[in-house]
């Protein structure tokens, strides 16, 4: 191999490595990240100043604030890992209240987030309930079960977990 050909070799190998080190440092950035929602979700003790520091969190961390998580899925701050993604869209809401009145953001929810978290996945049951007379509440003590709120684009729903 002349010159040129070693000397472009080694050009592109420094290349893969620094990309390979700057791909390395994301996803440590972004585990920590991950670390930090459960940190800061497991000390949630439903105020309305925890719930600003919640908010708060998720705006320093990604300046996207105002765009959804599906709407810019390279903007979220966790590109590599979906549930974290998905819950840190979740959380973007924690101080929004439904036309009940309640927080769409309960505490039943972080206890489910944090578990969905914890174990990499999200947990609940594919089938969906749609169009019910009663508060998340009421069809939680009906079923039995506590729910954990989750939508999609447009409006959210209820599914058990």
């Amino acid at each position: 191999m002349d010159n040129h050909g070693e000397s472009h070799t080694r050009v592109q190998k420094k290349k893969f490595a620094e990309q390979t080190t700057n791909e390395l440092d994301a996803r440590l950035a972004e585990a920590k990240a991950v670390r930090q929602m459960i940190d800061l979700l497991e000390g949630f003790d439903d105020t309305p100043e925890c719930r600003a520091r919640i908010l708060e969190w998720t705006r320093t961390l990604w300046s996207g604030k105002h765009v959804s998580f599906r709407q810019a899925r390279n903007g979220t701050p966790f590109p590599a890992n979906a549930v974290a993604a998905n819950v840190f869209d979740l959380i973007r809401s924690i101080e929004d209240r439904g036309h009940d009145g309640e927080y769409i953001v309960r505490k039943t929810d972080i206890a489910g987030y944090i578990s969905w978290l914890r174990q990499g996945t999200l947990r609940y049951s594919e089938t969906l309930l749609a169009v019910l007379a009663l508060s998340s509440s009421e069809l939680s003590v009906l079923i039995g079960i506590p729910s954990i709120r989750y939508w999609e684009d447009g409006p959210w729903m209820v599914r058990g977990s």
